[in-house]
């Protein structure tokens, strides 16, 4: 079934048809992707990003007049969340910086290679507490139980790709 977002999808929409929700996704997911690929520099975490405005979209459903204020909604999510996942990227090179920097200054003083190792693990495991609740349940479960990315997938119920993200 061919969409033109007319007044009665955006109305199907609103009174939560899936139907209709499918057609929106179908008319702006090809705008929106390209558009947030190049906000974050075409990585891995485009797609997610996407998505994630379209599930946003549909959290909010009923606030919508019409077809432009959905374009505007998701393309005003779209960004946000790409400018949320920039400075995530920022903030994650920074604290890989720290920790190599952490790791050698350990190695040029006068510990013990046991004591460097504990000391580093301790430090790692103290920053992983400030990351996000899933975030942090997949370095848990990498790099505490050694499980693989699909596993993590699988108990978390997610997608491979989102665990991929995450731990990079």
């Amino acid at each position: 079934m061919g969409f033109s977002l007319s007044d009665e999808i955006v109305a199907r929409f609103n009174r939560g048809d899936p139907e209709a929700f499918t057609g929106i996704y179908q008319e702006f997911y090809p705008v929106v992707y390209p558009f947030v690929a190049r906000l974050v520099h075409f990585t891995p975490a485009a797609q997610d990003i996407a998505a994630d405005a379209f599930i946003r979209l549909w959290e909010c459903r009923g606030r919508f007049e019409r077809q432009a204020s959905i374009k505007s909604f998701l393309f005003q999510t779209a960004k946000n969340l790409a400018r949320d996942q920039l400075r995530r990227n920022l903030i994650e090179k920074k604290k890989l910086r720290e920790i190599q920097k952490m790791g050698q200054d350990l190695l040029t003083g006068d510990a013990q290679p046991g004591e460097i190792h504990a000391e580093f693990l301790d430090r790692i495991t103290r920053e992983a507490e400030h990351l996000p609740n899933q975030c942090r349940q997949i370095f848990r479960l990498s790099y505490t139980n050694g499980l693989s990315n699909p596993e993590i997938a699988n108990r978390l119920n997610i997608s491979v790709k989102t665990v991929s993200n995450q731990k990079n």
